[in-house]
C-alpha cells in the first residue's frame, strides 16, 4: 500500500518508489548518526567541567579519541550509503522516467496530440523530469529524513528532561504548522508561475516554427515585442513566487531560531533554582544547536517540494492515459468497404452527397462520378 502511494505521489516506477523509500530511510539514519556525536561531545564536556572544578579528576582522552574516530567512521559510512540511495538511484530513475514518457507518447493516438500543445509536451519530457530528478535527489529524502530524525531526537529529549525538551521543541511544530497553512498559497503561486512560463515557452516555440512566415508577412517586430512581454511577465511571476516563498520560509526559520532563545532563558532559570544541573543545561544547548539544522535547510527547499505537485500531475496524466491498442489479430472474410447513408458538403447548405449508400468491392476500383446531383456509381 505504501509503495503504491509513493509511486502515485511522485509519478515513479515501482523500482523508483522502492529506491525513494530507501533514500528517505538512509537520510534519517545519516541524521541520527550525526546526532550521535552530540552524546560524545556531551560526555567530554561533562568531564572537562569536572576537571575544571577538581584538578585531581582524571579521564581517558584516548577513549574519547577512539569514540570520535568511530563516530566519524559511522558518519562516513552513513553518507556513503545515503549518496548511493539518493543520487545514483535517482539518476537511474530519471532515465527510466524519460524512457517511460517517450514510450507512452509513441503509442498514443493522434487525438491525444491534437489536444496538447507541443511546448507543453516538450516541457513535460525535459523540464518536469529534470525537476523531479533534482527533487528526488536533493529535496524529498532530506525533508523526510529531517522530520523523522527531529521527531526521534525530540522523543529522547522528553525522556531526559520534559521541561527543557518543551523549551527546545515547541518551535518545531509551530514552524511546521505555519508552513502547512501557507502550502495552499505557495501551491497556487507555483501553478500560476508554471502557466506563465508555459506561455513564454509557447511563444518562443511559435517563432521557431514560423520564422519564415513572420518575415514574409513583416510581423517580426510585433512578434519580438510579444516575446519580450512574455519574458517580462515570466520574470515578474518568478519574483512574486520567490518573494512569497521567502515570506513564509524566513518566518518559519525565525520561529525555529527562537527555540535556542527559550532553551537559554529557561535553562538559566532552572539552573539558578536547582531544577537542572550544569551538565544537563550544556546538553540541551548542544542539542538545540544541532536540532534545527536539518529542518532549517529543508525549509529553504520547501517551495521546490510543493511545486512538485503540478509537475507530478502532468506526468501522471501521461502515465494514466489509456492506450488504444486494439486486438492482436484481425481475420476479415473480405476487404469490402461499405458506406451507408453518407452525406457530405464542402459548404453549409450546398449538399454534394445526400444519404448515399454503396459498397466498394475488394479487388475492384469504385468511383463516384457525374455532376453535382447526378451521381453514378461505377465499379471497374
Amino acid at each position: 500500500m505504501l509503495l503504491e502511494k509513493v509511486q502515485k505521489k511522485f509519478a515513479l516506477t515501482k523500482l523508483g518508489a522502492e529506491n525513494l523509500i530507501k533514500a528517505c530511510i538512509s537520510c534519517t539514519i545519516s541524521y541520527i548518526v550525526i546526532a550521535m556525536s552530540i552524546g560524545v561531545l556531551y560526555f567530554f564536556t561533562c568531564d572537562m567541567l569536572k576537571l575544571l572544578a577538581d584538578k585531581s579528576y582524571t579521564f581517558s582522552v584516548g577513549v574519547y579519541i577512539a569514540e570520535f574516530v568511530v563516530v566519524f567512521a559511522l558518519i562516513y559510512i552513513a553518507h556513503y550509503i545515503q549518496y548511493n540511495m539518493t543520487f545514483l538511484n535517482t539518476y537511474t530513475e530519471s532515465a527510466r522516467l524519460r524512457i517511460n514518457v517517450a514510450e507512452k507518447l509513441r503509442k498514443f493516438p493522434m487525438s491525444f496530440f491534437s489536444k496538447r500543445d507541443l511546448s507543453d509536451l516538450t516541457t513535460t519530457i525535459l523540464s518536469d523530469v529534470t525537476y523531479m530528478e533534482q527533487a528526488l535527489s536533493h529535496f524529498i529524502p532530506e525533508f523526510v529524513g529531517s522530520i523523522a530524525s527531529t521527531v526521534l531526537l525530540s522523543i529522547g529529549m522528553f525522556v531526559f528532561d520534559f521541561k527543557m525538551a518543551l523549551a527546545a521543541v515547541w518551535c518545531v511544530p509551530v514552524s511546521i504548522i505555519l508552513i502547512l497553512l501557507a502550502k495552499k498559497k505557495l501551491s497556487s503561486v507555483s501553478h500560476k508561475d508554471r502557466s506563465i512560463q508555459l506561455v513564454r515557452t509557447e511563444k518562443i516555440q511559435e517563432g521557431l516554427e514560423t520564422v519564415r512566415d513572420l518575415k514574409a508577412s513583416n510581423y517580426t517586430k510585433q512578434y519580438l515585442k510579444e516575446v519580450d512581454e512574455a519574458i517580462d511577465n515570466c520574470e515578474k511571476s518568478q519574483i512574486k513566487a520567490e518573494f512569497t516563498n521567502a515570506l513564509f520560509v524566513v518566518s518559519s526559520q525565525l520561529v525555529l531560531k527562537l527555540g535556542i532563545v527559550t532553551v537559554v532563558i529557561f535553562g538559566v532559570k532552572y539552573l539558578m533554582t536547582g531544577q537542572i544541573t550544569l551538565e544537563g543545561f550544556m546538553l540541551f544547548l548542544i542539542v538545540a544547536s544541532r536540532l534545527y539544522d536539518p529542518l532549517n535547510a529543508t525549509l529553504q527547499n520547501l517551495a521546490a517540494i510543493i511545486s512538485c505537485e503540478s509537475r507530478v500531475d502532468r506526468l501522471n496524466n501521461i502515465n494514466d492515459y489509456k492506450l488504444q491498442t486494439g486486438g492482436d489479430t484481425f481475420e476479415p472474410d473480405n476487404y469490402d468497404i461499405e458506406f451507408e447513408d453518407v452525406s457530405f458538403s464542402y459548404q453549409p447548405g450546398k449538399v454534394v452527397l445526400d444519404d448515399v449508400s454503396f459498397t466498394a468491392k475488394q479487388n475492384k476500383i469504385t468511383a463516384l462520378i457525374g455532376n453535382s446531383g447526378e451521381k453514378q456509381l461505377v465499379h471497374l
